[in-house]
Order: C-alpha cells, then structure tokens, then sequence
C-alpha cells in the first residue's frame, strides 16, 4: 500500500526556471497580504556541497519517525540523487543517479510505500540512443524508478520518446492495488505528452495522448485518482479558445478525457494552471496557476489560486500581486481547511520567494520571506505539514548565493 502526503514569455520563462533547476466557498478575495511573525522559519540542511547533492527541484516525503526523503539535482555524479535527512538533521545519500540507464534529473517529489521503498521519475537519462533531450538539453527520455531505504534502485520502466511518452517530471500517484499513474512532458502521438499508467509487473498503458492546440500539450503536474477510478490532472498550455491558457481535466478509466474548466485568463480567472491538483475532504479540488488575475508583476498578471469541482464550476480564490507568483509545487491542505504554498517571488521585488498560508476566508499570511543565505530562496516543491502544524519544504539558491538549496521547516505559533 501507498502513503500519499497530503503564452506570455514571462510564462515561459518562468516555467524553464520552475523545471530545469529544478488546496468552502469563497468569493473574489482581496491581494493583500498579512504578515506572520509568529512563525518560526528553521533551516534543518543547507545544501553546500554538490557533491552531496544541490539545487532541491521537489518537495519532501515524511515517514512515521520524522525523517525526510527528497530528490536533488546534484549528487557525485551531477545527475541527481535520493537523500534522507533524518530527525537529528543529518543527510545521507541513499541513491547518486549517474546520467545512464538509471536516469538523470529526479524531478517529482517522492512516494513511499509501507515497506520503505521510494518511486519517482527522472526527466532525462534512461535510453539515451533515441535522441530524446530534455528542455535543458541532457540526453534521454527519462525513467520510472523505485529505490529501497538501503539504496538498491531498480528501473521500472524506461520512455523512448515515441508512444510511449517521454521526459517525466512530476510527481507520481499510486492506487491501492500498486499501480502508478503519471505524465510525461513530451512522448505521445503528437509528441506533446501523454498521461499514462504502470502496472506493479511492470506494464505501460499510455491513457492519453495530448495533441497540442485545442487538446493541450505538455503536462507538468501529477493525476489524482477518485474512487471510481477517473484521473484528474491539468496542463499548462493550450485549450479551446483564444487564450490556449490551459485547462484542467478528468480521464475515466476508459481513456475519454473531458475539459472540466478551460482557463480564460484576464482578471477573472487564471491562466497556466503548472501545479497539480489536491483534494479536500468533501471532493473539491484546489491548484494555482502562474497568471491571470488581477495582479501586477511586471506588467503582467501574477497568478491565482482557484477551487473546482469534478462538475466543472471553477472560483478563483485569491490572486498574487506584488511580485509574488505561485511555484509549480502542488498545495498543502490542512484540517482547518488552510491551503500552503510557496512563491517564485516576492512583495519586496527581489525575487526570491515566500511560503504563503491562505485561510478559508481569502486572507492570505506571508508566513516566511526568504533571504538568500543559508535559508536558500526561490522555493519550489510540495509543501509538507505534520500533526502539530509544523511545514516542511525545499528551497533552491537559483540567485546564486552560498547555498544550493535548503531543507526547512516552519514551527507554528
């Protein structure tokens, strides 16, 4: 069994940069944000050394004893690794990618079974002969993996950039009978990506295949699974309509994919929807998009956080302003029924992030600005929270400071 822890060129721009260093009803809510001071922001590791692994491109998975697992594009090799830091703040590498058949460039956060065992994807590496690239340029189509606690890594399946789908970059999501579903960036039969399923002995069934246009291309988020088995996902490009600002979608089991809320961009409603979807408990499903709204970043709109129902109807719940726009990390959710997310940006105009809470009544809090030191900046992965309300998450130092990266957690008041 699974354990699931809960068309501008700024557009593009900011997404190269997203990937490559690599959740109540409520109305229209206001852009202004208050402050959190009570919070206290701790960094548990800072990543110094690539040699051990830099620049974090994807949040963490906690086990029942504290110790975290994540993903680096560091590592011995510069190809990424798996670490754990355990609860007395000490990182050990489980598993240094080499660029090869094993893969290159872990890019989604982690899964974990009952058993230890860890799965992700790497977006390039694997079969290097097709003359699959990555967008950043390294060679191949990209792997499934799993990786035991003792660092023992077996490649599930390996994409050769045809049908079968290429270069994954997000997270995977497991059903109760072992099975995992994900996406690829590129692959297809239109070579715009495709939504797939693998079974445990090792089966790929590609579900769909984006087509570009109207019919999407290039998804970069996980699928979440309901209980009759439909698939839900959303892609950051394309769609029917003028705007082509993407769209989020349902597939059934049977492989028939429904536009569920097609984005229109402006001030009432989001454009480029890069984050993956998460459910609450009465079956709506919250994501962010890095524009549309009515904020202001450059002359551009700053992005939005929304809510949709599986029978389409859409709210958009809060927009960013000031800098701030939404990473591509999935939120966080907790009882209370506060949403959790980082920023690429900031209100002070230095670019380099925050983590952000948004309450049920659309105020949202700054709950950490970050400094570029050894704290890192420019978060980008999943947020995690435990049963005491402390958050966990990953920063990278894209702006180049003495850190690589950051592990960090955020204590409540």
């Amino acid at each position: 069994m699974f354990l699931e822890i809960s068309s501008s060129v700024r557009t593009l721009q900011l997404y190269l940069k997203i990937v490559t260093l690599a959740a109540f009803t409520l109305g229209f809510v206001a852009i202004h944000a208050s402050d959190a001071s009570a919070q206290t922001f701790t960094a548990l590791y800072s990543f110094t050394d690539s040699t051990k692994g830099s620049q974090p491109a994807a949040g963490l998975v906690r086990d029942s004893a504290g110790n975290l697992y994540g993903t680096s594009l560091g590592g011995t090799h510069a190809a990424g690794n798996v670490f754990k830091l355990d609860t007395s703040e000490n990182l050990t590498e489980i598993y240094n990618f080499t660029g090869g058949s094993d893969g290159s460039e872990p890019m989604g956060t982690l899964i974990r079974d009952s058993s230890g065992n860890l799965y992700g994807v790497t977006a390039a590496g694997g079969d290097t002969t097709t003359g699959c690239t990555f967008i950043d340029g390294t060679p191949g189509c990209g792997t499934i993996f799993k990786v035991t606690e003792g660092g023992n890594l077996h490649v599930l399946h390996t994409f050769h950039g045809g049908t079968d789908g290429a270069n994954p970059v997000a997270r995977l999501f497991a059903d109760s009978a072992g099975n995992l579903y994900g996406t690829t960036y590129f692959g297809g039969s239109s070579n715009k990506g495709t939504v797939y399923k693998l079974s445990p002995s090792g089966t790929l069934t590609v579900l769909h295949s984006f087509t570009g246009g109207a019919g999407g291309a290039n998804p970069r988020s996980r699928v979440i699974l309901d209980s009759k088995g439909n698939l839900y996902g959303t892609i950051p490009f394309g769609g029917p309509g003028p705007c082509a600002c993407g769209f989020v979608y349902k597939l059934t089991p049977a492989g028939t994919l429904t536009i569920l809320h097609n984005f229109a961009g402006g001030s009432d409603d989001g454009a480029n929807p890069f984050s993956g979807l998460l459910w609450d408990r009465a079956g709506n499903m919250y994501g962010t998009t890095i524009s549309g709204g009515t904020g202001n970043c450059d002359g551009d709109p700053c992005g939005t956080v929304y809510k949709v129902r599986t029978n389409g109807t859409e709210a958009l719940l809060f927009s960013f302003d000031g800098g701030n726009t939404p990473s591509a990390a999935e939120l966080a959710l907790d009882s209370a029924g506060n949403l959790y997310g980082v920023t690429q940006g900031d209100n002070r105009g230095s670019n380099l992030g925050t983590v952000f809470e948004l309450a049920p009544d659309g105020t949202e809090s700054v709950l950490y600005q970050f400094q570029d030191g050894l704290d890192g900046s420019d978060p980008v992965g999943t947020l995690i929270l435990d049963s005491k309300g402390n958050i966990y998450g990953t920063s990278d130092s894209f702006s180049g400071s003495v850190s690589r990266g950051a592990i960090f957690k955020i204590t409540p008041e």
